[in-house]
């Protein structure tokens, strides 16, 4: 018999006791529902994963069963039974649909209403069992099957409101499929809308629930799905009221999150709806609810709110509506909103110019390197109104800084100048105009139309700017831009200055051979204008013609004469005509016959010399005939698009057609689909429609498709590299060297070019990762995409780990930096110059990367090669992380202090560890890539008692407090330690929790002696009371504490320093915040540690050896803190700002937390 038939006969005795067993028979060994259970989860389980999905419908049955029962045992057992490689749901689709609709029912059993660790439990057996059970569904690829179902799952979820079914909707809302539902979409909305407008609705605002997470998930999804499938129009109603709702409730932040439950689902709305690319002018309905949020004081809402405006930039119809509203908010000091102004300028100019000065001077406020939306205004402005700009002038002028700007400075002066050329006569304005050209001579376009304008002045001043531009003429830099500034010197001789411009025909007949496009008509353009032809030399022209034409008259009636004596011969010779006209018809169909002969050997000659000269498709021709023509946007540009440097570039232009080149190169390396896909998104980014419709058509006449975005990862990569394109061959290298340790990254090699397609790879790549690397450069920091790139990864909460891979402050100015301050960085960079594919890191670097990935992503050791170095570093890694996790080894003492005291409380530390106490001290827990935030938040939470070194700024600390109030939240013991003369209680919010505390006097001491006896037996005693150290049976080494003051002491100046890569700053008495608080700041730079860290997470550390139970008694009382003295292990490389800002959550942070009621979302 075999397996399965042994089961076939056994299936309706299980199930039978299945269905009448309780939670108290399955406690019971001697009951057959012990046995049975026993027998389900190990023996059948064990036969279905070898049967290949032969009993798949045996472990349905089960599953049926268990869910109608509803208690915590039958959900075990679901979730034990339900492994994917278990059940192939593929072939069982309508028992899919049946267990999905069996979660919508009412969930009711004692444990509810007991105490809240079995509710607590009861609660999450149904969250395994159902996560088990879609995650089998999504690795079958049965989603979309079942997605009807899942849909009325997830509105049956928001409409009863219960608990038991909030970790459903979690599990289920991220596997929901919305194509083809819009009824069942907005039936969920519906639901959505009454669940948050009832006037009980409680979300549990205390830290981040299930249920804030599985609501604002749905709000997410069926947005998203709203707008990609057009169908905003159908949903707009629910989508106002949830906005409508959000602004009746606070917005602000809520413990440790940065904005409530409100502020979240607001946030989604505007990213998801309004700062899409889709939607149209219903979006318009939204602006609003945008300018409100600008102004709701809310630190990272508001500043979701201002990416609003740059997105809508080519949207005027969405944001015109609203200018009068807009340009409040812009005096009203919300800069970015500046870009609406400008894209309502064409729709709406009389509103706008009637309040322009107001806007001009607010602009003053605008730091240089951010005034690109000024100059785009200032240059639409100047073509109408060049007398409004004039007294704004400086503003112009400090445009012709910034690259970004150069470009609409310059038009806007060209514009400007004509107004009051007086005001423009300085020569210093002449040398900061050509300074221009020095980073990109094409701008040599802009650049010489205002100098000509500057020229117009008078005499002097043109034959000044003439000779400029003469020089330029000669200048080989300038070869490729000649015709343009043949051009300017035109434009300026008009016909006041032509003998100034006659000074240099000599030079300009020089370029009479080139053979740059346009450059011909532009010579002759010149040489006319020199040479006097002009209308009135014409006139003159023709009036000597009819002179001619009168002495021609005379000799026609001659001729007439001799033409009769010709008449007479030609009609003799017409016959002998006729007769070669009969010969010639029958060369001209001979001829006729050649000519197809002769048509069809070229296309084959054009078609063998494409095929062996170049790799360029047929259409490449007409496009290179188009870019090789010298502006802004020509085959240079197109270049870069697609990632090739200046070398490339420079090589090229050097060849006879410098666009055919380049696409020949790029067919070379790239495959046909894509590379074409590539080369049409960077076209029309570049506004290229010219090229683009040459492509097209050349595409659709040779039936084929039009290419479309390469293929979707299946599953996309864990790791997520965000880099500036400068530095891509530095990343390539870290890439492979990552893949050849076992994970796969998603990296944008930029090879496909811009668009919404490749915004939407990156969207979700970073939504599929598990873990973001983002590699720090100055330019990375400066970057508009990579900004966004991590605030997205920040917005989603993903794990970030900068690697710094060219020496930057920390953290980076710039947008960046509030998030940066909260992270740990690790130091890529090096003096030696990177070679193509080789490493440029230090090797410790490296190790301590995979460690902090390892943390969140397990590796794939299949591909690693045998015997690499990273795969016995993953195994090692994953090793030594479930071993700690199996013994829970968490310090429990946690140091809160001040940063100014860190000497002495480093001398508490390592006297408390000598007698055997684990100790959470911030400098020994970190590291790279960690969240300070979130680590002192496990810190208090795992301790079993907190000892707060007390000083008056520590009193004054936001974030000092902060920890006291979590610690005195969880109701852990409170040890004070007062370090100075100060009152007590101290002054101020910790007053309250402090009042309770009896403490423990230690200002007597000086250069370290704070702690000596008797107050530290009195401090060690207390901690007695609620600790045990791990060697009590030890004394304290009353060496250990001079050890490590002895390590921190320089051997050659005597000063103290700390050896270790946390550089400490002393913060001064009066460096206080504007809202009375204590700036606190830890900055961090690269240097060896001789101080090992306690990392949680996978970063380098120090373990004391574990000796034979005959030899502990011999053995010495080193502990950790003494083996930090000797040795010499790498640590993680720096530590972040202990900033005032809200922390971010990450995957790192611990899923369960036992002794709170707090939950935190995974």
């Amino acid at each position: 018999m075999t397996s399965s038939e042994n089961w076939d006969e056994q299936m309706p005795h299980i199930l039978d006791v299945l269905r009448s067993a309780t939670d108290d028979d399955f406690k019971k060994r001697d009951h057959e529902a012990y046995k049975i259970k026993d027998l389900v989860e190990d023996k059948l389980k064990k036969d279905a994963k070898k049967s290949k999905g032969a009993l798949s419908k045996h472990l349905i049955d089960i599953i049926s069963v268990c869910l109608d029962k509803k208690t915590v045992n039958h959900y075990t057992i679901i979730r034990r039974i339900a492994d994917v490689e278990n059940i192939h749901w593929k072939k069982h689709v309508d028992s899919a649909n049946e267990i999905t609709l069996k979660f919508m029912e009412p969930i009711d059993h004692p444990d509810l209403e007991s105490d809240d660790r079995k509710r607590k439990d009861f609660i999450e057996s149904i969250d395994e069992a159902s996560n088990r059970i879609m995650e089998g569904f999504e690795q079958h690829n049965i989603l979309k099957k079942v997605s009807a179902s899942i849909c009325d799952l997830i509105e049956y979820c928001c409409r009863v409101d219960a608990d038991t079914h909030y970790p459903i909707l979690y599990s289920t809302i991220l596997k929901a499929k919305y194509q083809g539902h819009d009824k069942k979409v907005a039936a969920i909305l519906d639901a959505f809308v009454n669940l948050i407008s009832k006037d009980d609705f409680d979300i549990g605002e205390h830290s981040y629930t299930r249920k804030r997470t599985a609501l604002v998930y749905v709000l997410e999804g069926t947005s998203r799905h709203a707008v990609e499938s057009n169908t905003l129009h159908k949903h707009l109603e629910y989508f106002l009221k949830i906005s409508e709702e959000c602004f009746k409730h606070d917005l602000d932040e809520v413990g440790y999150m940065p904005y409530s439950f409100w502020g979240e689902v607001i946030r989604t709305i505007i990213t998801q709806i309004v700062i899409s690319s889709h939607g149209g002018k219903n979006k318009s309905k939204f602006i609003p609810y945008v300018l409100k949020l600008l102004q709701c004081d809310v630190e990272d809402l508001e500043e979701i709110a201002a990416m609003v405006f740059p997105a809508l930039q080519v949207s005027p119809e969405v944001v015109s509506p609203f200018i009068d509203d807009i340009i409040d908010a812009f005096l009203n000091d919300r800069l970015s909103t500046l870009p609406g102004i400008k894209a309502s300028f064409t729709s709406k100019e009389d509103i706008i110019m009637s309040r322009f000065d107001e806007i001009a001077e607010k602009c003053e406020e605008i730091p240089r390197n951010e005034k690109y939306a000024v100059m785009q205004l200032y240059s639409d402005v100047a073509k109408k109104y060049p007398q409004r700009l004039l007294p704004y002038k400086e503003q112009i002028l400090d445009g012709l800084d910034e690259m970004s700007t150069q470009s609409f400075a310059l038009m806007t002066l060209v514009s400007v100048i004509p107004a009051d050329r007086d005001q423009f006569t300085d020569d210093e304005l002449i040398d900061r105009i050509l300074k221009a050209t020095e980073s990109l001579t094409s701008m040599v376009y802009y650049t010489d139309q205002a100098i000509a304008e500057i020229g117009k002045y008078n005499q002097e001043k043109a034959e000044k700017c003439m000779k400029i531009m003469a020089d330029q003429l000669g200048n080989p830099t300038f070869k490729q831009e000649a015709m343009m500034i043949i051009m300017a010197m035109k434009q300026l001789a008009g016909s006041e200055y032509i003998p100034i411009l006659a000074q240099y025909k000599d030079l300009i007949l020089s370029f009479k051979e080139s053979t740059l496009p346009g450059m011909k008509e532009a010579i002759e353009g010149a040489i006319d204008l020199i040479e006097g032809r002009s209308l009135a030399t014409v006139a003159d022209q023709v009036e000597d013609i009819e002179r001619d034409v009168e002495k021609l008259d005379e000799r026609v009636t001659t001729t007439e004469d001799n033409v009769q004596q010709l008449n007479e011969t030609v009609d003799e010779q017409q016959k002998d005509i006729k007769t070669i006209k009969e010969d010639t018809k029958e060369q001209g169909e001979r001829l006729e016959q050649l000519e197809e002969v002769v048509d069809e050997t070229i296309e084959k000659v054009e078609e063998i010399d494409h095929k062996t000269l170049s790799a360029a498709p047929v259409w490449s021709k007409d496009v290179s005939n188009i870019l090789n023509v010298n502006t802004d946007y020509d085959w240079r540009f197109l270049a870069i698009r697609l990632g090739y440097g200046s070398e490339d570039i420079r090589n090229w232009a050097t060849a006879h057609d410098p666009t055919m080149s380049l696409l020949s190169e790029w067919y070379t390396t790239h495959k046909g689909a894509d590379a074409t896909y590539a080369v049409l998104t960077s076209l029309k980014e570049m506004g290229r429609n010219d090229c683009v419709d040459i492509i097209e058509s050349a595409l659709k006449a040779a039936d084929e498709m039009l290419p479309q975005a390469p293929p979707e990862f299946t599953h996309p990569p864990p790791v997520f590299i965000s880099y500036q394109w400068d530095h891509q061959s530095e990343v390539k290298t870290l890439k492979e060297h990552l893949e050849k340790a076992g994970y796969d990254c998603w990296m944008d090699i930029g090879q496909m070019g811009g668009g919404d397609q490749l915004y939407q790879k990156i969207d979700e790549g970073l939504r599929g990762a598990k873990i973001v690397l983002s590699m720090v450069t100055n330019k990375y920091a400066k970057s508009k995409n990579c900004n966004h790139e991590v605030n997205l990864a920040n917005l989603l909460n993903k794990p970030i780990i900068p690697l710094l891979i060219e020496n930057v402050t920390w953290p980076p100015p710039g947008p960046m930096s509030v998030l940066f301050s909260q992270l740990l960085y690790i130091k890529f960079c090096t003096e030696k110059k990177h070679k193509k594919g080789q490493p440029f890191w230090p090797e410790s670097c490296f190790a301590e990367l995979l460690g902090q990935i390892n943390i969140h992503v397990a590796p794939n050791n299949d591909k690693v090669p045998i015997g690499d170095v990273a795969k016995k570093t993953n195994e090692e890694q994953t090793k030594k992380l479930d071993q700690q996790e199996k013994t829970g080894d968490d310090p429990e003492v946690f140091i809160s202090y001040q940063w100014d005291k860190q000497t002495q409380v480093k001398t508490l530390y390592s006297r408390l560890t000598s007698l055997g106490y684990n100790c959470w001290f911030d400098i020994m827990q970190m590291g790279g890539g960690d969240n300070l935030y979130s680590q002192i938040e496990r810190g208090v939470r795992k301790a079993k008692v907190v000892i707060s070194c007390c000083t008056r700024k520590y009193a004054l600390s936001a974030n000092c407090r902060r920890e006291v109030s979590l610690s005195d939240a969880l109701k852990k013991p409170l040890i004070p330690l007062v370090l100075e003369s100060m009152t007590w209680p101290p002054e101020g919010p910790m007053a309250l929790p402090f009042t309770q505390c009896s403490y423990i006097q230690f200002t007597g001491g000086k250069n370290g002696n704070e702690f000596d006896e008797p107050k530290f037996d009195e401090l060690v005693q207390r901690l007695g009371n609620h600790v045990r150290p791990r060697h009590p049976e030890k004394r304290e080494n009353p060496k250990t504490a001079d050890a490590v003051e002895e390590s921190q002491t320089s051997p050659t100046t005597g000063e103290r320093t700390v050896q270790s890569p946390t550089f400490l700053t002393e913060t001064s008495e009066d460096e206080v915040t504007t809202n009375g608080e204590n700036s606190e700041q830890r900055p961090s730079v690269g240097s060896a540690s001789k101080i090992p860290m306690q990392n949680d997470t996978g970063g380098s550390s120090v373990e004391p050896k574990i000796l034979p139970e005959k030899e502990k008694e011999k053995a010495s009382h080193t502990t950790n803190a003494e083996a930090a003295i000797t040795t010499n292990k790498p640590v993680p490389t720096n530590m972040a700002s202990k900033t005032e800002s809200a922390p971010q959550q990450t995957d790192s942070q611990p899923k369960k937390q036992k002794k709170s009621s707090t939950c935190i979302l995974l």
